[in-house]
C-alpha cells in the first residue's frame, strides 16, 4: 500500500505523477481543440467568439460610416437640412405675427435640441468645446429666465441678445444657407434671443423696470464670470486634454489658428500692428499670452460697445424693430452671398468636371467651424 508497481513512489506521489501526465494530455487536446476553432492553439475559444463579434461590429460600423459619407447620403442630409431651415423661418414668422406672446415657449422646445444636435456633432469632430463659449450660456439663462422669471435677469438678457448676440451676425458672418444644418443653427442661436427678448419686451408686458447703469454693471459681472470659468477650464482643468491633442478646438485656438479668414480678427489684428502691439509679420499663437489677452481684451471691448447702444433699442418698439430686421436681413445677405459666390462656383466645377455635384468642403453643410461664419468660433 505504500509504493506503486515499481515501488519506488508513495500512493500519492505515484496519483499526483498520473494527475499531472493527465492534466499535460488535457492541455495538448485543448490546444488542438483550440487551433481546430480559432487556428491559435493559445487563444481561447470564448475570446475567439469575442473577437468575431468584435470585427463584426467593426464591419458594420465601417459598413454605416461608408454609407452615411455616400454623396446619395449627404445630398440627402442637405435636403433635410434646407428643409429643415426653411420650415424653421415660416414657423417663426407665423409665431412672431399671429402668437408673439408664445414664442418664448418655441424657443424653449427648439432651442435645446438644435444644442443637443450640434453637441453631438461636434463632440465627433472635437470642437465640443466650442459650446461652453458665451452665446450658448446666454441660451441657457433665456430659458431660465423663463422658468424663473426675474426683472434683472431679464433687462441683462435683453442686453446679451441684443448686443453682443445680435451684432455677431455681423462680425462673424452668419449665413442663412438653408441646405446647411450648421449654419441654420448658427443664425438661429444669434438671433432666436434677440426676437424672444423683442417679443416679450413689447407683446408680453415685460421690461417695465429700467434698463440702468446696476443693470449694465450685473450684465458685464455676469460675463467676466463667464470669461474667468472659461479660462479655468480650458487653460487650467484642459490643459494637458488640449497640449496633447491638437485636433482637439476650442474657439481661443481656432480664432488664433484661423484668424486670417476671420475679417472681424483681421481689423483687431491690423489695429494692433498699427498701434504697435504686434509686428506686421506677427501671426497669432493660441499658446502666447500676448495672444490670450489680445482675443480676452478685444472680446470684452466688443462685448462692452455692442452692449451700450441696447438703451436706445429698450426703450423704443421701432428703433427695436428696426434692429432686429436689419440683423435678420444681414443673414439672409450672407448665406446669399455664399450660395452666390461659393456654392454655385463649386456647383458649376462640379458640373464641369463629373457631370454632378459631389460633395466638397466649400459647398458641404460642414459639422464643424469654417470660415469665420458660425457662432461655434464666436465667443459672443
Amino acid at each position: 500500500m505504500n509504493s506503486d508497481c515499481d515501488g519506488s513512489l508513495s500512493a500519492p506521489e505515484y496519483v499526483q505523477q498520473k494527475g499531472e501526465g493527465m492534466k499535460k494530455k488535457l492541455n495538448v487536446l485543448r490546444g488542438r481543440f483550440r487551433k481546430s476553432l480559432t487556428g491559435d492553439e493559445s487563444k481561447s475559444v470564448r475570446r475567439h467568439l469575442r473577437d468575431i463579434e468584435v470585427e463584426k461590429k467593426n464591419k458594420i460600423m465601417k459598413t454605416i460610416h461608408a454609407e452615411l459619407s455616400s454623396p446619395e447620403f449627404l445630398k440627402l442630409m442637405d435636403k433635410a437640412s434646407f428643409t429643415f431651415g426653411v420650415t424653421g423661418i415660416v414657423v417663426t414668422e407665423y409665431i412672431m405675427l399671429i402668437h408673439p406672446q408664445h414664442f418664448w415657449l418655441f424657443f424653449s422646445v427648439l432651442m435645446p435640441c438644435l444644442m443637443l444636435a450640434r453637441y453631438h456633432m461636434y463632440k465627433r469632430s472635437k470642437h465640443q468645446y466650442f459650446m461652453i463659449d458665451f452665446c450658448y450660456l446666454v441660451q441657457v439663462l433665456f430659458i431660465a429666465e423663463v422658468v424663473f422669471p426675474s426683472p434683472l435677469l431679464f433687462t441683462m438678457n435683453f442686453m446679451f441678445a441684443n448686443g453682443p448676440l445680435a451684432w455677431a451676425v455681423i462680425a462673424w458672418r452668419n449665413s442663412l444657407v438653408f441646405h446647411s444644418i450648421d449654419k441654420v443653427t448658427s443664425v438661429f442661436i444669434h438671433v432666436f434671443p434677440m426676437i424672444v427678448s423683442y417679443c416679450e419686451k413689447w407683446y408680453c408686458g415685460r421690461g417695465d423696470e429700467p434698463l440702468d447703469f446696476k443693470t449694465f454693471c450685473s450684465a458685464i459681472a455676469v460675463y467676466l464670470v463667464w470669461q474667468m470659468l472659461y479660462l479655468f477650464e480650458i487653460e487650467i482643468r484642459q490643459k494637458k486634454k488640449f497640449d496633447s491633442d491638437k485636433e482637439l478646438i476650442s474657439s481661443l485656438r481656432y480664432l488664433s489658428e484661423k484668424g486670417h479668414s476671420i475679417p472681424s480678427v483681421m481689423l483687431v489684428r491690423k489695429g494692433l500692428v498699427k498701434i504697435g502691439l504686434m509686428r506686421a509679420n506677427e501671426a497669432f499663437d493660441s499658446k502666447s499670452h500676448k495672444t490670450k489677452l489680445i482675443m480676452i481684451t478685444s472680446q470684452l471691448l466688443y462685448t462692452l460697445a455692442t452692449m451700450i447702444p441696447v438703451l436706445l433699442l429698450y426703450n423704443s418698439q421701432v428703433l427695436h424693430t428696426v434692429f432686429m430686421n436689419t440683423m435678420l436681413l444681414w443673414s439672409v445677405w450672407n448665406g446669399a452671398t455664399y450660395y452666390f459666390e461659393v456654392f454655385a462656383s463649386t456647383y458649376k466645377k462640379s458640373n464641369s468636371s463629373n457631370g454632378d455635384l459631389t460633395r466638397s468642403p466649400s459647398s458641404s453643410s460642414s459639422l464643424t467651424p469654417r470660415d469665420g461664419d458660425s457662432e461655434s468660433i464666436a465667443r459672443s
